[in-house]
């Protein structure tokens, strides 16, 4: 029933990439016990295909090989998809830096680097509330 919901299917998929091999089996092998369930629900479809459920059910033994593949295949293009974990408010408050080139005497190129922290705006006054004619009533 967990992965039938929307913040359940989306836990479950987040446990499975971080899990490893025998627990994934553990989860699988309940899954199954429901497939028919997570076949036909809007959010179990995803858990029924990124988990391979319907594979553990019929074919345990390419089970295994299909797992393996799909890890492999995250492994070997990881340096391309990139680290997931950063968020964009992370990306916010990271500092950027700022180059800036000058030539000396010499007609040398000297480049000096200043790090600025992203600073939120001030936030807004509030405009003050008009009178109306129902405050007098």
């Amino acid at each position: 029933s967990l992965s039938c919901s929307k913040h359940g299917s989306w836990a479950v998929q987040k446990l499975w990439d971080t899990l490893g091999l025998k627990s994934r089996q553990m989860i699988v092998e309940e899954l199954a016990k429901g497939e028919n369930i997570l076949r036909s629900h809007q959010f179990g479809k995803f858990v029924y295909t990124s988990c391979a459920v319907s594979v553990y059910a019929h074919q345990r033994s390419e089970w295994n090989k299909v797992v393996s593949k799909e890890e492999k295949e995250k492994e070997l293009f990881k340096d391309i998809i990139g680290n997931k974990d950063v968020t964009s408010k992370k990306r916010k408050e990271e500092s950027s830096v700022k180059k800036e080139e000058v030539r000396d005497d010499d007609d040398k190129l000297i480049v000096n680097t200043k790090e600025e922290k992203n600073v939120d705006p001030p936030p807004k006054k509030k405009k003050k509330k008009e009178k109306s004619y129902l405050d007098e009533l």
